[in-house]
C-alpha cells in the first residue's frame, strides 16, 4: 500500500520519535488501518515530502534551534507542526523563533506518548478531535469524583458531558443525555457500591453497550462484581480502584481522586479512544457492507472511507456521531485533486439523535450539494 500520510521529525536527533512511532503503529493497528499509510520524514530525506498528502511534523526542542530553515518551508507549506520540549520553561531556549506563536506540548515522560499519538491521529482526521467524554455515575455515590473528573477533563483538552453542567434548564432530560452519549468517543463509568442499584445508570450502561461505545469502568474497592458480568459489556477496559487512590479514608459521597489516579485514568482514555471509535466504525461498515451485498456491490475500504468497486467517483465516509460542520468541511477535500469524487456520502448511525438534528441534516439533503448524509437505519437514500 502506497504511504498516505506523512509524519515529520525534525530538531533534537536523540528523540524518542522510535517509540511515538510504536504506539502510533499500534494504534493504525486497532483502526485496522496498516502501518504502511505512515510515511517517516526527516532532516535527510526532506525531499520526498509530497503536497498531495497530509503531513504533520513533530519539533523535538534542543538548545541549538536546528532545521530552522526546513521549518521556514513547511511554515510555508501550512504544515502543522507540534513542538516538544521537556519543559515549558525552556520553550525560549529550545525553540526557534519563527514556532514562536505555536503551542508547544510538555513532553517530559513517556506517559504522555498515547497524547502525541492521539494529536497525530486527530491532525490525521483518523480520530474525532471533539475528545467527548461520558460520565455515567450515582449522584449519591460519586458526585465529588464526578465533578473533579469533569473539572480535570476540561482542563485537558477533552470535552466531558456531565448531566448537572451539561443540559441546561427547560430540555428534556432524557433526551438530551442520550443525545449526548451519540456523540462521545467513550463513556467513563464511575463503577460504585450502588451504581447497578439505579434505573437510570443501569439504563446508560444499556445504551452504551447498545450503541457499541467502549466503557471504561473505574471500580470502588467496595463494589460488589457479582451485579455485574464483564461479559455484559460490548467493549470494556476496567480499572481496578484502591483506597490508595483517594484522598481520604472515606472514598464514597466525600472521596476524591488523588493527582497520580486522574492522570492515570487520563492515560488510560488516551490509550482506549482509538478501540472505542473503531468498535463503533466497524458496526456501521458491517451495516453497509452487509446492505452492498443485497444490491449486489463490492465496497472496498481505503484508510478511513469506503469506496464503491464499480463506482469510483463515490466515496463514503463512516461518521461518529452527530454529522457536523467539522465533518462537512473534511469530506470536502475529497471533490478536489487528487481525489476527484462526485458525491460524498456521510454515513451515520442515527438512533438517540434528537429529532431536531435529523430534520435539519434531511433538510440540508434537500440542497443539491455533493455531499450528503445517511442514516444506517435508511441505507436505501444511497439510491444504488
Amino acid at each position: 500500500m502506497t504511504s498516505f500520510y506523512q509524519l515529520i521529525i525534525l530538531g533534537n536527533k536523540n528523540n524518542n520519535s522510535n517509540k511515538i512511532i510504536q504506539q502510533l503503529e499500534n494504534k493504525l493497528s486497532e483502526l485496522h488501518i496498516s502501518k504502511n499509510v505512515i510515511q517517516r520524514i526527516d532532516s535527510s530525506n526532506i525531499q520526498d515530502l509530497s503536497i498531495k498528502h497530509p503531513a504533520i511534523c513533530l519539533y523535538f526542542g534542543n538548545k541549538k534551534k536546528s532545521d530552522i530553515t526546513i521549518i521556514d518551508s513547511l511554515l510555508s507549506q501550512h504544515i502543522l507542526i507540534l513542538p516538544l520540549v521537556s519543559d515549558l520553561r525552556e520553550v525560549p531556549n529550545e525553540i526557534p523563533d519563527n514556532l514562536s506563536a505555536i503551542n508547544c506540548f510538555e513532553f517530559n515522560t513517556h506517559n504522555k506518548i498515547p497524547e502525541i499519538v492521539n494529536i497525530i491521529l486527530e491532525k490525521f482526521e483518523l480520530l474525532p478531535q471533539k475528545r467527548k467524554i461520558f460520565i455515567s455515575y450515582k449522584r449519591s455515590d460519586s458526585t465529588k469524583v464526578a465533578l473533579q473528573l469533569f473539572s480535570f477533563l476540561n482542563e485537558n483538552g477533552f470535552s466531558p458531558f456531565l448531566d448537572s453542567f451539561s443540559i441546561r434548564p427547560m430540555l428534556n432530560f432524557q433526551e438530551e443525555l442520550k443525545n449526548y452519549m451519540v456523540d462521545c468517543d467513550l463513556i467513563l463509568l464511575l463503577d460504585t457500591k450502588n451504581f447497578f442499584d439505579s434505573k437510570w445508570t443501569v439504563e446508560e450502561f444499556n445504551q452504551a453497550n447498545a450503541l457499541s461505545i467502549g466503557i471504561i469502568r473505574l471500580i470502588w474497592p467496595d463494589t460488589d462484581r457479582s451485579k455485574y458480568k464483564d461479559s455484559e459489556c460490548s467493549l470494556f477496559e476496567n480499572i481496578e480502584l484502591k483506597k490508595e487512590d483517594f484522598t481520604n479514608e472515606n472514598f464514597t459521597t466525600n472521596g476524591r481522586f488523588k493527582k497520580s489516579t486522574l492522570n492515570t485514568i487520563k492515560m488510560q482514555i488516551e490509550m482506549f479512544r482509538a478501540r472505542s471509535i473503531q468498535f463503533r466504525q466497524s458496526n456501521i461498515i458491517g451495516e453497509i457492507s452487509k446492505y452492498a451485498k443485497t444490491q449486489e456491490k463490492n465496497i472496498i475500504q481505503l484508510h478511513n472511507y469506503l469506496q464503491i468497486k464499480e463506482n469510483a467517483d463515490i466515496l463514503i465516509i463512516p461518521t461518529l456521531g452527530i454529522p457536523n460542520s467539522e465533518n462537512f468541511n473534511s469530506a470536502r477535500k475529497f471533490l478536489a485533486e487528487p481525489h476527484n469524487k462526485k458525491q460524498l456520502y456521510l454515513l451515520y448511525d442515527n438512533r438517540n439523535i434528537l429529532k431536531s438534528w435529523l430534520n435539519y441534516l434531511d433538510w440540508i439533503n434537500k440542497y443539491n450539494i455533493p455531499i450528503k448524509t445517511v442514516k444506517v437505519s435508511n441505507l436505501e437514500e444511497l439510491g444504488w
